[in-house]
Formats: structure tokens, sequence, C-alpha cells
């Protein structure tokens, strides 16, 4: 619970508060975290995620809801990112969409996203569908000009899922 007003002038109040029990490498064990800056950002931004996807999906009308993130990739390690990335997939069913932005990286986010590796040159094309490719739309700058061709060859084979 936790103690609070609404403004500088108003009563206080006391109203229930949602706490995570998580692990981490600094301790044995489970650990209460008290505030935002108890976890990492990472975390942070994974625990906002969580709780933005199901207040949408129950006030979304008719099941109709549209989540954008920005590089959900960005401070996660390669597991985690697959497990992100299943999640995301998981959520966009049925009315649900996600857009995501990514970076060109080393990582699993953009194939974990597709759901691995392709079984058909028909589901190639399909998930090409789903992609809006920056590259072919953005205006160019100096890495691209010098590196295009490396660029578009990793984001097919990431699309392929491997």
């Amino acid at each position: 619970m936790i103690k609070d007003r609404p403004s500088q002038g108003g009563e206080f109040f006391t109203y229930p508060s949602l706490k995570f029990e998580m692990t981490a490498a600094a301790f044995t064990g489970q650990q209460i975290r008290e505030s935002p800056d108890d976890v990492s950002e990472s975390q942070r931004e994974f625990i906002d995620l969580a709780f933005r996807m199901a207040l949408s999906v129950v006030a979304g009308i008719a099941g109709l809801t549209t989540l954008v993130m920005e590089t959900p990739e960005a401070s996660l390690d390669v597991v985690f990112m697959e497990n992100a990335a299943r999640l995301l997939r998981k959520f966009a069913q049925n009315k649900r969409r996600v857009i995501v932005t990514s970076n060109l990286t080393n990582s699993a986010m953009i194939p974990a996203l597709m759901g691995g590796r392709a079984r058909s040159q028909a589901e190639i094309a399909e998930r090409w569908t789903r992609v809006l490719n920056l590259l072919d739309l953005a205006a160019p700058n100096a890495a691209l000009h010098h590196h295009k061709s490396a660029y578009s060859r990793f984001l097919s084979k990431s699309i392929r899922g491997r």
C-alpha cells in the first residue's frame, strides 16, 4: 500500500501498489523492488510494456489494438530478445497489431519477431509483406551509400530467420 495525495493541498489517502519480487546478479534470492530505481532500464521498459499490453487487451474496443515500439532489442541480451519477441508475437494475434522498429544489429530480434526459421518460400514472401524497409525509403547516409548490399543481405537473412 502507498500513502500519497493527488496534489500538494489534497488529503492523503492509501491505495494499492504493485511491487515486484525479482532476482539479480548482485544478490542471492529474490528481493522486493520498491521503486523504479531498483530495477534496470530494460526491466523498467518491459514492466511498462507488459502493463501497457495488459491495459490494451482489457480496454481495446472489439479487440482492436496497435502497439508501437522502437528498438525493443536495445538493452536486451540474446535470450531475452527471443523472449521479448515471442511475447510481442503472441500479443499480435487476432485483431491486435505490433509495429516495431529495429536496428540491423547482429541480434536475434528480427528473426525471433518473424517466428524463427521460415519453412518455405511462401512464408518468406508473406513475411516481406509485413516489413517496411526503411533502407529503401529513408534518405541514404554515408553508411548506406557504401554498404547497402550488406544491409540488404543481413535483412534478407533475418527475414528468413537465419
